[in-house]
């Protein structure tokens, strides 16, 4: 996506949440370690953060929090398998019925929200070269909640899981697409990383996309 730009390198600038241990899965590990880029991950799995997401990236601030809608103030995790930390509100009901007949690490914990808009403005980050939102279904309602005409979001992948698996999420990857592109976003594909797991591509102020995209 970034290939008619080289002067982004040792210069880019990311988001990315959840993080994980920062190397597994991560959309951001290439950018941070070859290239330079420095970023703000989020994270709410402390078993992630203590294995080794400070360490695997030193160049990136990582907050311990969930970022949430802007009018909410805390809200419930559910933990189990690695990777599928999430909202119990907005954890796809067979991914949550998996964890919690598991019962892989517990009951839900309640821990506090981080608003992503407020979380950039505090930090003067209103250019952003890559965001990579990951939330294990949250995702919908961050993104109708953020404020996307203030800031220079350039690369924005959302994750989605397949609704031919899920009835849950009918709708959902239409609802992300038709925002986006409400906002000046140009949607590009929708890059499969999983049997059930789509991410959807938009740019919005990198012309370079078209051609890498054109036959999406």
């Amino acid at each position: 996506v970034f290939s008619k730009e080289p002067d982004l390198c040792c210069k880019g600038v990311f988001v990315e949440f959840g993080a994980r241990n920062g190397i597994d899965d991560s959309n951001t590990y290439a950018y941070e370690t070859y290239m330079g880029w420095k970023g703000l991950m989020y994270e709410v799995d402390e078993k992630e953060i203590l294995g080794g997401l400070v360490q695997n990236r030193p160049n990136a601030e990582i907050v311990q929090a969930a970022v949430c809608p802007s009018d909410q103030t805390s809200v419930s995790i559910v933990k189990g398998i690695s990777g599928w930390a999430g909202s119990m509100d907005h954890v796809e009901i067979k991914r949550r019925q998996i964890m919690m007949k598991r019962n892989y690490r517990g009951p839900p914990q309640n821990v506090t929200c981080v608003h992503l808009a407020d979380e950039l403005r505090q930090r003067n980050m209103f250019r952003v070269d890559y965001m990579t939102i990951d939330t294990e279904g949250s995702e919908l309602s961050l993104v109708l909640d953020f404020p996307w005409n203030e800031f220079d979001i350039r690369v924005v992948q959302i994750e989605q899981l397949k609704e031919k698996y899920y009835f849950s999420q009918t709708g959902r990857k239409e609802q992300i697409v038709a925002h986006m592109n409400m906002h000046n976003y140009t949607y590009l594909r929708a890059h499969p990383v999983g049997d059930d797991t789509l991410d959807l591509m938009f740019s919005r102020n990198l012309e370079s996309t078209t051609d890498v995209f054109s036959d999406a």
